[in-house]
């Protein structure tokens, strides 16, 4: 009887998002005594979580790409005169909604991460993080390390979840509504600049899109890779193996995996 083979992925693991949420992943759990429906809901997990971020990268190149090209032109060109005193300004086209669409992605990588500690632990959370750290604080008690590194993640989280609760439920109120602004050209005695697209909630200074992109494509990967692998310690510390960072000056380019096992000396009777 034929078969099919579908590819889920449109890359390998020279890209750090795959290596670090599918083989890297599989490796940390190898030697943990985890379920193996346990194993398999996590990996399940991971591979949306690739997903999604790989679609946040693609976001970023492409904004990229839209940027460089309108500055390109203008510092070769300037802003085409259509008028007396009018000019024609470029901006990037479809912005708003590939903005939107890359903070609902960010919003649903948080909440696997809350699946993935969830599924450790044996509870239930989502994309609520302040209900992981709550359970870590109350479960492990507040002065726990991994519990209080959970709470060191939760400002940048919370940014996230609230602009994306900004677009998906606006109010009036402070932090209520969330602005995209294009990119902008300004006119002085001195000449035309432009400035890079920009984001805000009601009330808060601009920040550039571009750039907060790419922090929270990086602050999620670790996020997921590190409660996975801090969670796994932490339930499992009799299995002599820890779970260490790899010096960047070490990592294959070819599967650039962030994380490795060690054992601590007492495995085979040494």
């Amino acid at each position: 009887m034929p078969t099919t083979v579908r590819r889920i992925l449109n890359q390998g693991t020279s890209n750090p998002i795959v290596a670090r949420t599918t083989f890297q992943s599989g490796t940390i759990m190898g030697p943990f005594p985890i379920r193996e429906d346990s194993k398999a809901q996590i990996f399940s997990i991971n591979i949306n979580l690739c997903q999604r971020l790989l679609s946040m990268e693609d976001f970023v190149n492409w904004l990229t790409q839209e940027c460089d090209a309108i500055r390109t032109d203008f510092l070769a060109h300037g802003l085409k005169k259509v008028g007396d005193d009018a000019f024609d300004a470029p901006l990037v086209i479809d912005l708003n909604n590939r903005a939107e669409s890359y903070l609902q992605s960010a919003k649903l990588c948080i909440r696997d991460c809350g699946l993935i500690f969830g599924t450790l632990v044996g509870a239930k959370f989502d994309h609520k993080f302040h209900k992981v750290i709550n359970w870590a604080e109350e479960n492990f008690g507040k002065d726990d390390e991994l519990a209080q590194w959970l709470g060191t993640q939760h400002t940048w989280v919370k940014q996230i979840l609230e602009m994306r609760n900004a677009l998906e439920h606006p109010t009036d109120t402070p932090r209520g509504r969330l602005h995209i602004r294009n990119i902008d050209f300004k006119f002085s005695t001195n000449g035309v600049s432009g400035e890079a697209p920009l984001w805000f909630l009601t009330g808060e200074p601009p920040t550039a899109i571009l750039i907060d992109a790419q922090n929270i494509n990086k602050k999620i990967l670790i996020l997921a890779q590190d409660i996975l692998a801090g969670t796994i310690s932490k339930l499992f510390p009799e299995v002599p193996i820890e779970i260490q960072e790899i010096p960047e000056e070490r990592r294959d380019p070819h599967c650039s995996v962030r994380l490795e096992l060690i054992s601590r000396g007492i495995l085979g009777g040494a």
